[in-house]
């Protein structure tokens, strides 16, 4: 009886190591070749598709105004990361990669970058997510050239590596002249929809190495609960609490609908209002789908039931974007929809 629990507490130590250390960036790489029969090769079908949603905005509204739909660590999704188990469980935040993320409707996407060597793959901590920047690039230039109506935002991060602003910020800029500049709108400012359509709307996460134009900037504290920033007139505010394990899913609730009553507020103030409903408790050993699922549901319903003037929310960044996979899909599959909705006063376009 003894031997027996010690085996079992063997085991929930080993899990509980394996999590922490998934936090932890400067690790060597696990293995990610592990067996899990609930990984496939691609994504499933999607719920629903907004190719073209923005259509229905008018071109005069600012970009700050529009109500958005983005999603944390857009590159870590189940199909396409090749993370194994037992680690996709913290590592992996969304069922569908980013191709499928933009025909639900996402438009701001939150890209990690680790550099090597002049090479640009994305990350999720010291998870290699095996797809690069050219990779991301080009799902985007292709779906502008076919739903021209609509602009795709990328908030570029340096993760896991720690190369110099001058090194990564040309290598990033570098991927971009190769893909081609007149696909991005790289002036530091906000511009109307009318003037982004078609086009790569760039947020840096880092300062840019050279005098060229380069997007907008920001930075915020780890870890805030909120945070005003301005640089060059341009204004953030930014929620981003993700470590959740001290706090409830209704603390996390609050801090979200504050941000958003903020968004509509302060909608003409040349802001963007940055809102993560993101969040993590893997030191409780928690999976990031257990969190979302704890958070979307209720966010879905706030939103559905949000006064009809209430337009402007600011930009919504999620977890499991469409939802996730279980038969049928759970954790709020339809939230990206209702972010949308906003736009039209929380009706259907």
């Amino acid at each position: 009886m003894i031997k027996k629990s010690l085996i079992a507490i063997l085991g929930v130590l080993v899990v509980v190591s394996l999590i922490i250390s998934a936090c932890k960036k400067e690790d060597s790489e696990p293995s990610s070749d592990l067996p899990n029969p609930q990984i496939s090769d691609s994504d499933h079908d999607l719920p629903y598709t907004n190719n073209s949603w923005m259509a229905h905005v008018d071109d005069g509204i600012s970009l700050n105004q529009i109500t958005i739909p983005g999603t944390h660590d857009s590159g870590s999704d189940k199909h396409s990361s090749k993370v194994g188990w037992p680690e996709w469980h913290y590592v992996i935040c969304h069922d569908f990669g980013i191709p499928n993320q933009l025909k639900l409707g996402v438009r701001w996407f939150d890209i990690r970058l680790a550099y090597d060597g002049g090479d640009l793959t994305l990350h999720h901590a010291k998870y290699d997510l095996h797809k690069n920047f050219k990779d991301v690039l080009n799902w985007s230039v292709d779906f502008l050239n076919e739903h021209p109506s609509e602009v795709v935002i990328l908030m570029i991060k340096q993760e896991h590596s720690s190369a110099s602003n001058h090194d990564f910020g040309g290598a990033v800029y570098n991927k971009m002249k190769d893909r081609g500049l007149h696909h991005f709108f790289l002036e530091d400012r906000v511009p109307t929809l009318g003037e982004a359509r078609g086009k790569i709307y760039i947020v840096r996460r880092f300062q840019k190495p050279s005098g060229a134009d380069f997007g907008i900037y920001t930075s915020w504290p780890d870890n805030t609960t909120g945070h005003y920033q301005i640089y060059n007139d341009v204004g953030f505010y930014v929620q981003d609490h993700y470590s959740l394990n001290t706090v409830s899913d209704n603390t996390k609730l609050v801090e979200i609908l504050h941000c958003i009553n903020l968004a509509h507020n302060e909608a003409y103030n040349n802001i963007f209002h940055l809102c993560f409903a993101s969040g993590e408790r893997v030191a409780s050993a928690e999976t990031l789908w257990e969190t979302a699922n704890g958070i979307n549901p209720s966010l879905n319903l706030d939103l559905m039931i949000y006064p009809p003037f209430c337009k402007n929310c600011g930009v919504i960044m999620v977890n499991f974007a469409g939802g996730g996979d279980d038969n049928p899909r759970n954790c709020a599959p339809y939230l990206v929809e209702y972010i949308i909705y906003r736009n039209f006063g929380g009706v259907p376009y």
